[in-house]
């Protein structure tokens, strides 16, 4: 029993330590936050053009670990499948969402593209036979 009072007081005091330090440890956080923020504003005003050139490095280095980051996960086997399991939703969902459009006998964009296309087609037709008509009247007038 002695032991298990040993133990519980143990911890008690170590807990007690740690909540005293707590305000030592947040005040030290709290100046390191607070030296970086200065830090930080020192560089932003180093004038305009500096900002500009840094925003320009930061955002190059950004892309630069972006693209990095990027080409990682594209070599991992689960993004691989990832992207496999994506492109089949995608197709599956198309394919339904066709099959509803043609259910309830509306155009879908593809068919809408299709008929500009051939839209497209039709008025260059009818403006070349049109310039060809025109060319005929007048050689003959």
């Amino acid at each position: 029993m002695a032991d298990q009072t040993s133990f519980v007081r143990d911890g008690f005091e170590r807990v007690s330590t740690a909540f005293e330090r707590l305000p030592d440890e947040f005040q030290r956080v709290q100046r390191e936050i607070q030296k970086r923020r200065r830090t930080f504003e020192r560089q932003l005003a180093g004038g305009r053009r500096d900002l500009g050139k840094r925003t320009r490095e930061i955002e190059k280095r950004t892309r630069r670990q972006v693209q990095r980051v990027r080409s990682e996960l594209g070599r991992l086997p689960l993004a691989r499948r990832i992207e496999q399991l994506r492109g089949e939703a995608e197709r599956v969902a198309v394919r339904g969402v066709d099959l509803v459009l043609g259910a309830l006998q509306i155009a879908s964009k593809q068919d809408l593209d299709r008929i500009d296309r051939k839209l497209g087609q039709v008025s260059r037709k009818l403006k070349e036979m049109e310039r060809s008509r025109g060319n005929g009247h007048s050689a003959s007038a």
